[in-house]
């Protein structure tokens, strides 16, 4: 890799210097490959000054150069382009130049490169791009076939227009053919039209909603200039060139709101899978410790009420520092990471751990809501073992437990007692929130449906997240850009996980721009949209929570006798260590402690747990333990 860098670095900036207007453009192709090597093609091509044959005779010499007064006004290249030569010599290649004078140059080489034996899976695509239609405007050749080769790459259905004339053209034949574009990626800077007053045009177009295309804006630019048009426009989304084939998926992916859709409506046979089904499925390890990695409260939540729903065993870890400590003190069959954390993040905990022979043999699973496969190969290189990504789907993730944690062994004959196994008892129908860009369908996914436990998250979030936008703020006054990304990440993780599809969107908006270190007004003009969007979230869960007053039904759960002892004792333990987990085992088994306790010692429980008033309740615990024996 060290000889290809310094070919590319010399052939660019060589192609720099001579190119005064125009464009550099660096590309690579596979030339030859058999079962063993490759032959790449690397080339690099500008617009500048090239060079006539005479020239071209000279170059690729020790100590030789096109002539002196390219020398005195450009600098000298020839030792660098020698040296080039050199090493695609060493690589099994050859160098050579295509040029004609005063219309550019094309450097290129060749390398033979040998295929990696142990080659990396590749990301499996979990959306539903494939034959999605999107529209390219661009003046700009290169880059309208650079952003097709990598939207077509993905799955998507690609068309190419060079300006805006073109664009409505093409965006209102497909209406009229019934099979309108979902999205454009709109250049801001072209001729005659420009971005802005065909965004306008597109803006003014005589269609419903649902059929106007999404707008991405593309600039090389990114003033301020841009950022307050689009604004006006009411368009949020704005991709800096050059765009990275990650960063361009996951703009894609915000804009279309691609999600997984609910079991129970996408295959009506699977509509059974309960917090009981799950518990019967995973039996096998229905004994596994298990130690999850996460910083953020609710994604915390989310986890911990689906394995005790289905009666595993879970601790929990706010950051890779403390993920280390607990597995000191406690043994455990797999760990779910994630990836950005404060103090110590998933990737760095990961190879602390794999430093320790001792954890060999311990399964390691990222959890992370960047799901590309550059993202993945730095999970596995870390010493990770595989890969979820957020929001988390229940059927992964219990797919991921039964494939990594080794079954245990009992008979048939065993207590089974201990599955959490529901009460076929009636529900009452619990009214959802009706609120604009929360799709609570999606919302209901990670937890199986469970309309009380998403209930309570929805309250969660309101609670842990309603000063995000402020805290980004703040650490963006202090130039702490890593600690503002990593809250921006936090926020799009969470709101993934209630529905909040706008808030994903706005917050992973946020966490790009501070991660690529663009201008500081773009990314306070990305905060200012999502602190607006945030503001009106959370006032409107509030007014739903003052204004309901339907009681949410607490779902009661048979428990074989040793099981009932099993989670008193457990309570116990999590009280005694002030753990706050505690709190998370009272709330997903409430119906179990209210059938084991009287009315008023339970709801004393409750209020001492829920209070965090962990000494007391360890006392109220013990003393109502004392007179069930």
């Amino acid at each position: 890799s060290l000889r290809l860098r310094q070919i590319l670095i010399n052939y660019v900036n060589n192609a720099i210097k001579f190119t005064s207007q125009g464009e550099v453009v660096v590309s690579v192709r596979i030339a030859q490959e058999d079962a063993h090597s490759i032959v790449l093609h690397f080339s690099v091509k500008d617009t500048g000054i090239g060079l006539s044959a005479a020239q071209m005779a000279q170059l690729f010499q020790p100590f030789q150069q096109a002539d002196s007064s390219t020398s005195r006004k450009y600098g000298g290249t020839g030792l660098g382009l020698a040296i080039s030569k050199q090493l695609a010599n060493l690589m099994g290649g050859d160098v050579g130049v295509e040029s004609e004078l005063g219309e550019g140059s094309t450097f290129w080489f060749t390398a033979t490169l040998r295929k990696a034996t142990n080659q990396s899976e590749r990301l499996p695509r979990k959306t539903r791009v494939q034959g999605v239609r999107v529209l390219v405007v661009d003046d700009n050749d290169t880059a309208r076939n650079v952003l097709d080769d990598l939207l077509s790459g993905m799955g998507f259905h690609v068309s190419l227009v060079e300006n805006g004339q073109q664009a409505l053209v093409e965006i209102e034949q497909a209406l009229l053919a019934g099979n309108p574009y979902r999205v454009v990626f709109l250049d801001w800077y072209m001729p005659e039209m420009d971005g802005i007053q065909t965004a306008k045009a597109i803006k003014a177009l005589n269609v419903s909603q649902d059929k106007r295309p999404e707008i991405i804006f593309i600039t090389a630019y990114g003033r301020e200039q841009l950022i307050k048009e689009v604004e006006t426009l009411g368009i949020a989304h704005i991709l800096i060139k050059p765009v990275s084939a990650s960063v361009l998926f996951d703009m894609a992916m915000q804009v279309l709101g691609e999600h997984r859709i609910v079991l129970s409506q996408h295959n009506p046979d699977q509509a059974v899978k309960d917090f009981a089904y799950y518990a019967r499925e995973l039996r096998p390890i229905q004994y596994a410790n298990i130690l999850l990695v996460e910083d953020n409260v609710l994604n915390q939540e989310v986890v911990v009420d689906l394995f005790m729903g289905v009666g595993l065993n879970v601790e929990v870890a706010n950051n890779g520092q403390e993920a280390l400590l607990k597995l000191t003190q406690s043994s455990y069959d797999i760990v779910l990471m994630d990836m950005q954390m404060p103090i110590m993040d998933g990737v760095s905990a990961t190879r602390e751990i794999r430093q320790n022979p001792q954890y060999d043999a311990l399964p390691v699973v990222a959890m992370t809501a960047n799901a590309m496969q550059q993202d993945r190969e730095k999970c596995l290189a870390s010493g990770m073992n595989d890969f979820l990504t957020k929001p988390i789907d229940p059927d992964e993730l219990f797919a991921m437990l039964l494939k990594w944690v080794k079954p245990t062994v009992f008979s048939e004959s065993d207590e089974i007692d201990i599955l959490p196994e529901l009460r076929a008892v009636e529900m009452p129908t619990i009214a959802l929130p009706v609120i604009e860009g929360l799709d609570t369908t999606l919302g209901l996914n990670p937890v199986l449906g469970d309309v009380t436990m998403y209930l309570k998250m929805l309250a969660r979030y309101v609670e842990n997240q309603k000063h995000t936008p402020q805290k980004i703020q703040q650490a963006l006054q202090v130039s702490r850009f890593d600690e503002a990304e990593r809250f921006a990440h936090s926020a799009k993780g969470v709101s993934a996980n209630i529905g909040a599809t706008v808030l994903k969107t706005l917050a992973g908006d946020i966490e790009r721009h501070i991660r690529e270190k663009h201008d500081i007004a773009l990314i306070e003009a990305s905060l200012a949209a999502f602190a607006q969007a945030h503001g009106q979230m959370i006032a409107s869960l509030d007014a739903f929570f003052a204004q309901t007053t339907q009681k949410l039904p607490v779902i009661s759960m048979t428990l074989g006798s040793a099981a009932q002892v099993e989670l008193i004792e457990k309570l116990q333990r999590l009280l005694s260590d002030d753990d706050g987990e505690a709190l998370a085992l009272f709330e997903a088994y409430e119906g179990v402690f209210a059938s084991l306790f009287a009315a008023e010692d339970y709801q004393q429980l409750k209020q001492l747990v829920s209070c965090f008033d962990f000494d007391q309740a360890l006392h109220c615990l013990s003393a109502l333990k004392k007179e069930r024996t």
